[in-house]
C-alpha cells in the first residue's frame, strides 16, 4: 500500500448530519478561505475530507468554526487520530466544559466537540455525552469517577476495555466470556448451574451469605 501524506488534508464528521450537500459546504469554505485553495471536497459516510493547496488555508480552517445545517463544525487534521466517546451517567447539571476539562487526562479534546444525547422526537435528554479526543490514550476505561461521579464510558478504536476479559478487540455485549444469567442457582447464587444440580451449601439470596438474614 502506498504510503501518502497528507498534511494540507481537513475533515470533520459528519455523523447526525442528514443530506449534507457540497454546495453547503462550499458556501461555508467560501466565508474562511479562497476557493482556489481547495483542491477537493470528498463526503464520505463518516467525514467530509478537504485537502488544500497551502498552508496558510489548512491553519485558517483548523482555527475557525463553521455552521452547517445550523450546526457548529470544527475542521481537524486528517493525520490527527479521532476517538469519539460516549459518557453516560454524568449529572445533568454539570455543564459541557468540566466534562471537557476532566477528559484531558485522555488526550486533546476537540474544540466544541461536547454534544449531549435527546431522546428520540423530544427536546429531553437522555443522559449521554459524546465528545471527540485526539491521539488519545490507548485505553479508556469502561468506568470511572470524574470528582465524586461515577460514570460510564463507551470508545470506538478499540480503546474500551470488555467488562468480562479486559480485552479491546471486541464490546462488552459480544464477549464470549460473558456470563450466562439464565444459569443461576437459587441455592448458592452461583451462575452456571440450577439450583437442582447444586452441590454448595446453601447461601442467602439476598446477603449472598452461608445463612439466612432475620
Amino acid at each position: 500500500m502506498a504510503n501518502i501524506q497528507r498534511t494540507l488534508s481537513v475533515h470533520f464528521y459528519t455523523r447526525g448530519f442528514k443530506g449534507i450537500t457540497h454546495d453547503e459546504i462550499i458556501k461555508e469554505l467560501e466565508k474562511q478561505i479562497e476557493l482556489e485553495s481547495v483542491k477537493s471536497i470528498q463526503l464520505t459516510e463518516k467525514s467530509c475530507v478537504v485537502p488544500l493547496s497551502d498552508i496558510d488555508a489548512k491553519e485558517r480552517l483548523v482555527q475557525c468554526d463553521l455552521t452547517i445545517k445550523n450546526r457548529t463544525v470544527k475542521f481537524i487534521e486528517v493525520d490527527n487520530t479521532i476517538t469519539n466517546i460516549t459518557i453516560k451517567d454524568l449529572p445533568y447539571e454539570l455543564n459541557d466544559c468540566y466534562l471537557a476539562t476532566q477528559m484531558l487526562q485522555y488526550g486533546k479534546v476537540v474544540p466544541g466537540s461536547v454534544k449531549r444525547g435527546y431522546i428520540r422526537g423530544k427536546n429531553i435528554e437522555n443522559g449521554s455525552r459524546y465528545i471527540q479526543i485526539i491521539n488519545c490514550a490507548p485505553t479508556i476505561p469502561n468506568k470511572t469517577t470524574f470528582g465524586r461521579y461515577d460514570v460510564r464510558m463507551f470508545a470506538d478504536n478499540g480503546r474500551t476495555e470488555c467488562i468480562h476479559c479486559k480485552q479491546r478487540n471486541h464490546p462488552s455485549y459480544a464477549c464470549k466470556d460473558k456470563p450466562d444469567h439464565s444459569k443461576r442457582c437459587y441455592n448458592c447464587s452461583e451462575i452456571g448451574h440450577f439450583a437442582r444440580d447444586c452441590l454448595n451449601e446453601s447461601k442467602c439470596s439476598f446477603c449472598k451469605k452461608k445463612r439466612s438474614c432475620p
